[in-house]
């Protein structure tokens, strides 16, 4: 399973930038299922198990990757520094949505 986990913590393979696991790009999960079914006697009945795994896998990475966000006071310090084994291409994306987040939580919450 680590191996999965990894594999779903890729940004290149599975961005942080996707709004949910559901979204996961449906060839990329394929892909994995078929290089698991040649590496492994995985039963056909582990492929739900194998990518609901993943997506717990991913949801707890895109967490920690937040806890980091918020350990920042300006986006300049976000923006600085981008946190381990995130794609820098995505970081801004991030930041802004989590910006964008709160600014709307903020406003409804008055």
């Amino acid at each position: 399973m680590s191996h999965l986990g990894n594999l779903a913590r890729n940004g290149e393979l599975f961005p942080l930038t996707m709004l949910s696991w559901r979204k996961a790009d449906k060839d990329t999960l394929e892909m994995i299922w078929s290089s698991v079914k040649e590496n492994t006697n995985a039963p056909d009945g582990f492929k739900a198990i194998c990518f609901t795994k993943m997506g717990i896998s991913w949801k707890a990475f895109k967490h920690r990757v937040k806890d980091f966000y918020k350990k920042f006071e300006t986006d300049a310090e976000r923006l600085a520094n981008v946190p381990p084994r995130v794609e820098p291409s995505q970081w801004p994306t991030l930041v802004a949505y989590w910006n964008l987040v709160q600014l709307i939580f903020r406003k409804f919450r008055r």
